[in-house]
This record gives structure tokens, sequence and C-alpha cells, in this order.
């Protein structure tokens, strides 16, 4: 899976539903935790784009690693 092709809708989906969803990876857990509350205290289109962007560049930085790739295979079937 490649996370530069995952449209924005799927991700801030992913990180709305990211306190249901069950990781391996806890460095994206913590970060998908991290932007799900900058977004709940800062409403905005603005900030929602910056915590889309973060998420994005962090999944395609450590797509890589074996607990993060598991992770976007598992959670990808139940966020769509």
């Amino acid at each position: 899976m490649d996370p530069s092709k995952i449209p924005d809708a799927k991700l801030k989906k992913f990180i709305d539903n990211s306190d249901t969803l069950k990781f391996a990876s806890f460095s994206l857990k913590i970060l998908l935790r991290q932007l799900k509350v900058h977004m709940e205290l800062h409403p905005g289109h603005v900030i929602e784009e910056q915590c889309i962007t973060k998420l994005r560049k962090h999944l395609v930085k450590y797509i890589t690693l074996p607990n993060v790739e598991q992770d976007l295979k598992n959670n990808f079937k139940e966020v769509n």
C-alpha cells in the first residue's frame, strides 16, 4: 500500500477513528492521538490539512517498518 496515494478523506477517517482501531506500531498510535486532539482543539480546514499532511509524511517515511505496514493493511479495511 502506497501511503502517498491514500485519499485525504480516508486519512481523516483514520485519524477520527484512531481511538477504536488496534495498532501494533506505538509511534503511529501516539501520532494519531496527537493529531486527533490537535484537530479537536483547533477545528478548521487548515489544521485538518496540516494534520493529514503530517500523517502522510509519517506513513511515507516509516512504511517499510513491518508494524506500520501491517497497521495500514489491517485498519484501512475497517476505515473504508
